[in-house]
């Protein structure tokens, strides 16, 4: 979980039927931050775990792999939990990767940052071509937006006493997700915007940082020469 590394999506959904309960638990937690499209079938499965904890980590892993939520409530009496477990089945079950995708797409033009980034992470994790293409899009439109050196003008928001909240308007989360996942998706097409970014924010009072550091993540993750280049470049 800590590297985020899809590799590992596999060998943590056998861990969701370990004898261990706090096994069970930290591998359907993992797989929120790595899981791919194979993880969520097991995942739906671990939805019936007699651990109330481990089939809630396995509800919230599946809400960040797929961007959808439905109500679950590991405490509830059985037959409630079953039912709930059932529905996130009939969802799944109904909707094809495809449909998946082209909704969490869609969700990047919203006007609320906070479903724009949960869209991002999802696709980050699930996403195929037309995700990488969005995700590009998305990123290439809203680096413009930097409201970082206006903010920067209070004295109060530099080093480490820079602060905001979730809901001030230079939070840097959103796009940070969508660039993050362009690399979790190993887009190569990316790497010359990617490289472009970094190019535009190399000025300490002027830059995006946070977008900057986000774009150094993805190239790291693409790999290529040319994203190696880029990262060389840089330094």
């Amino acid at each position: 979980s800590i590297f985020r590394d899809p590799a590992a999506a596999p060998a943590l959904a056998e861990c969701l039927g370990d004898p261990l309960r706090e096994v069970r638990v930290a591998a359907a937690m993992a797989l929120a931050a790595c899981g791919t499209r194979q993880s969520v079938p097991p995942l739906l499965d671990a939805l019936a775990d007699p651990y109330p904890l481990a089939a809630q980590a396995a509800a919230v892993a599946l809400e960040n792999l797929t961007g959808s939520a439905r109500p679950f409530d590991s405490f509830d009496p059985i037959h409630r939990r079953q039912r709930q477990a059932d529905a996130w089945r009939q969802w799944f079950a109904h909707n094809s990767w495809e449909a998946i995708e082209k909704d969490l797409v869609r969700r990047l033009e919203s006007a609320d940052r906070g479903v724009v980034r949960r869209a991002a992470v999802a696709l980050g994790h699930v996403g195929s071509d037309a995700a990488r293409a969005a995700l590009r899009q998305y990123v290439t439109r809203e680096r413009e937006n930097n409201p970082f050196p206006e903010w920067r003008k209070d004295g109060q928001n530099r080093g480490d006493r820079a602060q905001f909240n979730s809901l001030s308007p230079v939070n840097p989360r959103t796009l940070q997700a969508a660039a993050r996942s362009l690399g979790y998706l190993g887009d190569t097409e990316a790497v010359p915007m990617l490289a472009e970014t970094l190019h535009r924010n190399n000025n300490p009072d002027t830059a995006n940082l946070f977008l900057a550091e986000a774009a150094v993540e993805a190239l790291g993750r693409i790999g290529t020469p040319e994203a190696v280049a880029a990262l060389v470049k840089t330094f």
